[in-house]
């Protein structure tokens, strides 16, 4: 069914920072997914929300506690709170959803804030009965950086998933690769360490789908699919967290 945005001020007093975010799916028979993204004292931006990738920490089935690598976080701005994006699925019957989020924060604030983006493209057109549809997408970062997780997202045509980094010098290095897509089991990938990348490095997302009878998740390989926000359209997100190196 429709997203369901909800505003939830904390009215935190003072700046608090995020180490930790853990969700507990109330019915996991009706809820797919949410998204925790963050606001100020001045109310929710658009802006701020979109370029907050997955915000502050997502649920999805077959993810884990959201982490922020040692001496890093995410901050929750006096006098802000959150907003939740739930999304739901119908079961047939009636029930009632008390999920519960888990925030864990630092004792002070730490050395390097955590940024999160996507590469992205909403202009999605998948033909008919298509095979095998690529699509790619790129972020740039200007300045030296170190990545922290990736995550890539499609809908159930989503066939595969890579990304790969692009160095100023050329060199490409492979940093992720979802061969089998699978939209029932989503998860995100934290490196084990934070991986560096030199200013003007390229992040590449490429993801193909399968618009096709052979595929058996196919809601309808008689129709173009294109962007939207339901299960049986399309999405095309290779989500991103990262911290400068500079800070």
């Amino acid at each position: 069914i429709d997203y369901r945005n909800m505003a939830l001020p904390l009215n935190n007093e003072e700046e608090l920072w995020v180490k930790g975010v853990e969700f507990k799916p109330g019915d996991r028979q009706v809820l797919h997914h949410i998204i925790a993204f963050t606001f100020g004292a001045n109310g929710i931006n658009e802006f701020d929300v979109l370029n907050q990738g997955i915000g502050m920490g997502a649920y999805a089935p077959g993810n884990a506690p959201n982490t922020f690598p040692e001496n890093t976080g995410y901050p929750l701005r006096a006098g802000g709170g959150l907003l939740l994006q739930m999304h739901y699925t119908t079961s047939g019957k009636e029930t009632v959803d008390a999920s519960e989020i888990g925030i864990y924060l630092h004792d002070e604030k730490p050395a390097k804030t955590v940024f999160g983006g996507s590469a992205s493209d909403l202009n999605i057109a998948i033909p008919p009965h298509a095979k095998y549809h690529p699509m790619t997408a790129s972020k740039v970062f200007p300045k030296d950086t170190y990545l922290t997780m990736l995550g890539p997202h499609m809908h159930y045509r989503g066939l595969e998933a890579n990304f790969k980094l692009v160095y100023p010098d050329g060199r490409e290095e492979m940093v992720l690769n979802v061969p089998n897509y699978q939209f029932n089991w989503q998860t995100t990938y934290d490196f084990k360490e934070p991986k560096f990348i030199p200013a003007g490095t390229e992040l590449v997302f490429h993801a193909a789908y399968d618009n096709s009878a052979m595929n058996p998740f196919n809601p309808d390989p008689t129709v173009e699919s294109n962007f939207g926000e339901q299960t049986w359209q399309e999405m095309f997100f290779g989500f991103y967290q990262y911290y400068e190196a500079d800070q």
